[in-house]
Formats: structure tokens, C-alpha cells, sequence
């Protein structure tokens, strides 16, 4: 369990919460015999909204963001990003991607829990995030890099182990591949 919350903490700790509403801080602590060590802690701070008026976006918005990050016996790391939201009308996203495939997907959508919702995050400091190392996130990180050099979030519709893209057809993912190809 502890390597469990090493690699989380090495990991995703200062990214976990990019994509969350509710959460602006994670503390993680180890609790044994002696007593209790807090072994890191992460903190978001976010900045004013600014609405934005796209033709295509029912909704969209865009707003910076700071994570402070401290591990035990290390210095606090801060990152700035700024995250854009946007969300659709599923009605029109039915109609398009319906179009698309020559097939009612509004069952499918409802199923999987999907929506016509999307989200980025870009670093602030061109240090943060090497190029093309970019991530897919379903509110959390997932395994899945998206050779871009900003974070996206979006419903994907995953395995259960949250380690791969569901796809019939394995279409925009490479069986096997912990890499999404996104066209």
C-alpha cells in the first residue's frame, strides 16, 4: 500500500486535481506505531472565472489555476495553469456523431454515461509539462498520453480497470498500448 501511495504521490499528486470540482486538497499521511507523518500534501487554488462566448459551446469557460505541492523533506513546488471548459448540447452532438456512423448513438451515450463536455489544461511555465507528454484524464489522470503538451478531460468511455479507451474496434487505440492516438 505504501508503494501504492508513493507512485500516486510521485505521480499524479500535483495533477489529480486539475479536472475536480469539489476537491482543493489532498493529504496524504502515514499512520503506524509511532504515530502519524504526513508524507505529502497538494493544495488548488483557483482564480476569477471569465465566461466565454463560443457559437459552438452551449458553455465555456476559462480559468487559471495554482497547485502547491509539498512531499516530506522537499521543498514546495507551485505550478500555474490555465484550464479551459467547454460543454456542448447533446442533442447536436447526438445529431453529428449519429451522422457520422450511420447509427443512433444517443442509447450508446446515455449508457456509457458520456457527454459532450471538454476540458484542458495548459501549464503556465513551459517547464511543466515536456512536449507531448500530455495526458488523458476522466476527472483523474489515466495511463494514456496524448503526444500534446497539455492535459485533456473529457467522459472517454474506459475498460473497467480505467487503464485503456473502450472501443469496439479498437479505432484511435492501439491494442495493448498504454498510448491514445486522438485524431
Amino acid at each position: 500500500m505504501r508503494q501504492l501511495l508513493q507512485d500516486f504521490i510521485d505521480g499524479e499528486l500535483d495533477i489529480a486535481m486539475l479536472f475536480l470540482t469539489n476537491i482543493s486538497s489532498i493529504e496524504i499521511y502515514e499512520v503506524n506505531n509511532e504515530g502519524r507523518k504526513r508524507l505529502a500534501h497538494a493544495k488548488l487554488s483557483k482564480y476569477p472565472l471569465e465566461r466565454l462566448n463560443l457559437s459552438a459551446a452551449d458553455d465555456a469557460m476559462t480559468y487559471q489555476c495554482r497547485i502547491s505541492t509539498l512531499i516530506a523533506g522537499a521543498n514546495v513546488i507551485e505550478d500555474s495553469w490555465r484550464i479551459f471548459h467547454a460543454s456542448f448540447l447533446q442533442s447536436h452532438s447526438v445529431s453529428i456523431l449519429s451522422e457520422r456512423i450511420n447509427n443512433d448513438v444517443s442509447r450508446v451515450l446515455t449508457t456509457q454515461k458520456l457527454s459532450p463536455k471538454v476540458a484542458l489544461a495548459m501549464p503556465l511555465s513551459t517547464k511543466r509539462i515536456a512536449s507531448n507528454s500530455g495526458r488523458l484524464f476522466t476527472y483523474l489522470p489515466l495511463p494514456l498520453h496524448t503526444g500534446f503538451p497539455c492535459h485533456i478531460h473529457g467522459l472517454f468511455a474506459l475498460t473497467p480497470d480505467r487503464q485503456h479507451l473502450r472501443n469496439s474496434e479498437e479505432t484511435g487505440l492501439v491494442p495493448g498500448s498504454t498510448d491514445a492516438y486522438v485524431s
